[in-house]
């Protein structure tokens, strides 16, 4: 018997928070997913937060909110943030527990029966699910690149303390005893967000059943772009949290943050890396230089530059 047939006037209700940003058709692929899930409709919403688009994307979502009971479009254009659209779904949403997925993901039909499912059975308050990438178009290396190394989530929980958001269960009572995300930050708010409930003593699970679907990057400029947020991220995270991950200055300028990883890193952090040639394991390894070692460190140098000249400021008073 299926978990959801055992005992359906007990499952708990669960809102699903999508935030979108100029993407019509990204967002109506990941709605049309979550209309077909395998979880009773009647225990659902779906909360589509726009982050301000300036194309379409409103009103698809508005053609899904008028046909559709579960959907609902809410707007979010004081910040500018996925994680302000987050924390606006968070606010306006009724479950006990809180699904995350981005805007051009397509969620298995059975993701949010599993995610919740195990959440149960294993006394999760935060769970993050498994995230396979495609590719919508003809291979290359940055595909290639990118579906091998990125959102191996059940790493990041083991070793670094969270999950990204694109594929996220959390129990209402922990964002109400933590607080919400941070919007300040461009990246890594997710990277945050899951350290602070780890640092409050709770577990951080991970299910291998619950999965979406995420595209790839098809083009290395736009995996270039991506790693250098990630860097603007990460340097966002030391000035505000820095008692959490270094002041930004002492990092900024670590001499250490520009040497090269050790080439046998990379093995480990690729994960069908025995089943590339050794031009594609070139390539890869190439491409993984190239983005944290120039990429990361130019939005972290793009990013830490207001720092520095805070600094300065300050010294000169």
């Amino acid at each position: 018997m299926r978990f959801t047939e055992r005992d359906p006037e007990n499952l708990p209700f669960v809102s699903v928070i999508v935030p979108v940003y100029n993407d019509p058709n990204g967002v109506k692929i990941t709605i049309k997913s979550l209309l077909a899930q395998s979880y009773p409709s009647e225990k659902l919403e779906f909360l589509i937060v726009d982050n301000g688009s300036k194309d379409r994307t409103r009103e698809v979502i508005k053609q899904f909110d008028n046909t559709n009971e579960e959907v609902t479009l809410l707007i979010e254009n004081d910040i500018q943030s996925s994680y302000a659209a987050r924390n606006r779904g968070i606010r306006n949403s009724q479950g006990s527990i809180l699904a995350f997925i981005d805007a051009d993901m397509t969620a298995v039909e059975t993701w949010l029966e599993r995610g919740v499912e195990e959440m149960r059975s294993r006394n999760c308050e935060y769970l993050g699910g498994a995230v396979d990438l495609y590719t919508d178009g003809r291979e290359s290396i940055a595909t290639k690149y990118d579906r091998n190394v990125s959102f191996a989530n059940e790493r990041f929980i083991e070793q670094h303390e969270w999950s990204p958001t694109c594929n996220l269960f959390v129990r209402r009572r922990v964002f109400e005893d933590l607080g919400l995300f941070d919007a300040r930050l461009v990246s890594g708010g997710d990277l945050e967000f899951g350290n602070r409930v780890a640092a409050s003593g709770r577990s951080l699970c991970f299910s291998p059943n619950a999965r979406a679907h995420h595209p790839t990057c098809s083009t290395l400029t736009a995996l270039s772009k991506k790693y250098a947020r990630y860097g603007r991220g990460h340097q966002q995270l030391r000035r505000y949290f820095p008692d959490r991950y270094g002041h930004p200055l002492l990092s900024f300028f670590n001499l250490k943050r520009w040497v090269p990883r050790y080439p046998w890193a990379i093995p480990q952090l690729c994960r069908n890396w025995k089943q590339l040639s050794r031009t594609e394991r070139l390539f890869v390894g190439l491409t993984f230089y190239f983005l944290h070692q120039l990429a990361m460190p130019y939005g972290e140098i793009e990013e830490g530059w207001a720092d520095v000249v805070d600094h300065l400021h300050g010294i000169k008073k």
